[in-house]
């Protein structure tokens, strides 16, 4: 079993972090289609088996600040993807294994993108 990540770039920072796919909603956008429209743009792949894992308020500060988190199932390439949209970002298909050890070690450095990929082995299991 593997996980689709983006692997970015240091930027001038003296480490790089694992990401998850991801985008900021716009007003009344529909957070599911807008997750499956921003996987297909950013990495060509597409899915028809989604698991919906919650929905968070990640700045109780702002009145956007909910995160909608969402796994893929069996992600299937189906077009080239757009370089420009994930400039810096380099995908890669990681291990399981290898993923928890990421969320120890700091690759994944973003808080939300830990939570992404938490819940995305927690409610995500193959075997369900």
């Amino acid at each position: 079993e593997e996980i689709l990540v983006f692997e970015a770039a240091d930027n001038g920072r003296s480490w790089s972090s694992w990401q998850m796919v991801g985008k900021h909603l716009k007003t009344d956008e529909d957070a599911m289609l807008a997750v499956q429209q921003e996987l297909l743009l950013r990495t060509g792949y597409t899915c028809k088996n989604w698991v919906y894992l919650g929905a968070f308020v990640i700045d109780e500060t702002q009145k956007d600040g909910a995160g909608y988190y969402f796994c893929a199932k069996v992600a299937e390439k189906t077009l080239v993807s757009d370089e420009k949209h994930s400039q810096n970002l380099k995908l890669k298909w990681v291990a399981k294994q290898e993923i928890k050890q990421a969320l120890l070690d700091g690759r994944v450095a973003v808080i939300n993108h830990a939570l992404a990929i938490s819940l995305a082995i927690l409610m995500c299991n193959n075997n369900d």
